[in-house]
């Protein structure tokens, strides 16, 4: 892998105690002879029904693992259903921008009516069937498994299922609830292509399920890959949560994967250059071996107060998705003007950058 540390500003403006470094971490797409996953398609199955209420927030959560584990050149498709069936989301490319997007409609949906599980799986299929037959497509129901509209009956629907589903598709199915029917689910899975089920009691079920249907999308490179960074009079903390860091763990690494982080440093003293070292540390999955790959950067004071674009634009995204979560809590609360002017001024900050203000 290969590490770089860039800083928003050409020269640390005078007078200031901070300024925003972007990590950008870039993982080769091919190791000696191990080539990338091609590009997959990923259906999700949503359960809206009321049944589903309180193991909804975890469903939601699922959704979140998943789309986390998806690359730009793989494609997704969402499906939500209670009595009736919606196609929440057309086959797209899983784009930050996208991933993003629907994020913010998944935290809008609400649960209510009957579990028309057989309609969905069959809207599914639908989906399926707009892809390439030479395509992969992976499908993931998750329900509470009480199927009460539809085809309710396992046998009957193992039969329509069997004859319609196409080679390509595997169903996987997901498990909320101790009340949830698992011999329905397991069936379906069955029938599917062989898929698989899980019963999603805790968030350890819920992580291994995720990296064993969708993980597989990506060749893991490195494990646990972790960032430190040292300098003399400087302190650091991440952007996204805002939280003070001697070590930061970045996760996992994909074949083929750019990944970016911003960081703020924070200056204890005003000197006239700030010399950062850093250091990440890695299990290298393909040598089978600890990794230590090293990207220092040198910040001095000046009068060039240059704005690095990629690193703005990054900075742009990640105050975008912290504003838009911070007005959805607004949002809740009922306190709406709360949270249009904080969008407002956030639209603001995002000008020259059209696919965010779309």
């Amino acid at each position: 892998m290969i590490a770089t540390l860039t800083p928003l500003h050409k020269n640390v403006p005078h007078l200031t105690d901070n300024e925003h470094l972007m990590l950008k971490v870039d993982v080769p797409k091919t190791y000696k002879d191990l080539q990338t996953v091609p590009p997959k398609h990923i259906c999700f199955v949503l359960d809206t029904s009321g049944s589903m209420t309180a193991v909804f927030p975890t469903l939601i959560k699922s959704v979140k693992s998943g789309l986390s584990k998806l690359r730009d050149e793989d494609s997704i498709s969402v499906i939500c259903y209670n009595s009736k069936v919606t196609i929440l989301c057309e086959w797209n490319k899983c784009t930050e921008a996208l991933k993003k997007s629907l994020e913010e409609r998944l935290n809008g949906l609400q649960c209510n009516g009957s579990t028309n599980i057989s309609g969905a799986l069959f809207q599914a299929i639908g989906q399926s069937m707009k892809v390439p037959k030479s395509t992969a497509v992976t499908t993931i129901c998750m329900t509470d498994g009480l199927a009460n509209e539809g085809v309710t009956d396992i046998n009957n629907l193992a039969v329509m299922l069997k004859k319609v589903i196409p080679t390509n598709t595997t169903i996987h199915s997901l498990g909320f609830d101790v009340g949830h029917n698992p011999i329905f689910l397991k069936a379906v899975a069955d029938v599917c292509n062989k898929g698989l089920y899980f019963f999603v009691e805790n968030d350890d079920i819920l992580k291994g399920s995720f990296v064993e249907i969708i993980g597989k999308t990506m060749e893991v490179a490195y494990q646990n890959v972790k960032l430190t960074l040292d300098a003399l009079h400087t302190n650091f903390s991440d952007f996204q949560t805002g939280k003070d860091f001697k070590t930061l763990p970045l996760g996992d690494l994909h074949l083929g994967e750019t990944r970016r982080w911003i960081i703020e440093s924070k200056f204890i003293d005003n000197a006239s250059k700030y010399e950062i070292r850093g250091q990440l540390h890695g299990f290298n999955v393909m040598d089978v071996q600890h990794e230590i790959v090293y990207a220092d950067v040198v910040l001095e004071r000046g009068d060039d107060y240059t704005v690095d674009e990629n690193v703005a634009k990054k900075i742009n995204l990640v105050s975008a998705s912290k504003a838009v979560k911070l007005a959805t809590t607004f949002a809740q609360k009922k306190q709406y003007g709360r949270a249009e002017k904080l969008l407002r001024a956030t639209s603001q900050n995002l000008r020259g950058l059209p696919v965010i203000q779309e």
